[in-house]
């Protein structure tokens, strides 16, 4: 999101994009959402990552530009000009014939791809420095300052079981277990104990690593006919550059040992919505739930 963000709002790419080009969106071709017959199809179109802009390729198939990437909108511009110049120079791209190529009838059945748990929740998580101004200087580049006020985003699935447990006013202990990998945004160090408890709707407790720094929480659960209503939890803490590549968001720009105040939600997400469809990052993992 945030690469689009600092992307997609450049008026010459903006442009670009409109006139000559038609756009789609793919995490990457191991994303958990594709089957096997999709990513093959991908790969040789530089569908094997895809940070924004990074591929641009012919109708039939033919791979014209790529390595835009990143957060900047310069270099992307350049990879759409090279792929527009190339494509308008050679005679043979234009009478090239589409590739036939038919998407699985039935993705789910063919049990390739992956789903929230039936009957459980998605719950949407994000984290944010709360002082995005300290992390910027006079040598800060204009990546910088887009990702100093970013959020981290990403989304959290729950089981029929642990949902059903919530709605009787209980924190079962494998929700609790599987949402430490997000803690580590709010509490540096290793986490010594979770103090948080659910008692009659109310989520709270402080949180304490190994070396003594807190976190504190507080949420709240609501339910109606045996069925979550509402999940909202706020975690506040001390955060450091975890070293995830750069999906941690502005936490990528914290110096090595260093640390800031830090924000991380948990939400309940409406199921409806296109954004709560999105898998979670780590769904990658086969042991996930």
């Amino acid at each position: 999101m945030l690469a689009r963000e600092a992307i997609l709002n450049d008026p010459q790419v903006v442009e670009m994009l409109t006139k000559h080009f038609v756009c789609f969106a793919i995490d990457n071709a191991n994303n958990s959402n594709t089957t096997k017959r999709e990513r093959e199809f991908l790969k040789p179109l530089g569908g094997t990552a895809s940070t924004q802009g990074m591929s641009t390729f012919t109708a039939g198939g033919q791979l014209l530009a790529g390595g835009g990437g990143g957060y900047d909108a310069k270099p992307n511009l350049k990879m759409l000009k090279g792929a527009l110049s190339k494509f308008q120079s050679d005679e043979k791209f234009k009478e090239e014939p589409a590739p036939v190529f038919e998407m699985d009838a039935d993705r789910a059945a063919a049990n390739e791809t992956k789903r929230p748990p039936e009957g459980g929740l998605v719950l949407y998580v994000t984290w944010k420095i709360l002082e995005p101004e300290k992390l910027l200087n006079s040598k800060s580049s204009d990546n910088d300052k887009h990702l100093s006020n970013a959020l981290g985003v990403d989304r959290f699935w729950v089981r029929k079981d642990e949902a059903e447990a919530l709605a009787k006013g209980a924190f079962p202990d494998s929700l609790r277990n599987r949402m430490v990998s997000y803690l580590r945004y709010v509490v540096p160090g290793k986490l010594k104990t979770d103090g948080m408890k659910l008692v009659e709707g109310r989520l709270s407790g402080d949180l304490r690593s190994d070396k003594g720094e807190r976190a504190d929480s507080l949420g709240f659960v609501e339910a109606k006919n045996g069925k979550v209503t509402r999940f909202d939890l706020v975690i506040k803490g001390l955060g450091n550059n975890c070293g995830a590549h750069g999906f941690e968001g502005a936490l990528t720009l914290l110096p090595k040992d260093t640390t800031a105040p830090v924000a991380l939600s948990f939400m309940l997400a409406d199921p409806r919505e296109e954004l709560s469809h999105t898998l979670p990052h780590a769904v990658r993992n086969p042991q996930y739930l």
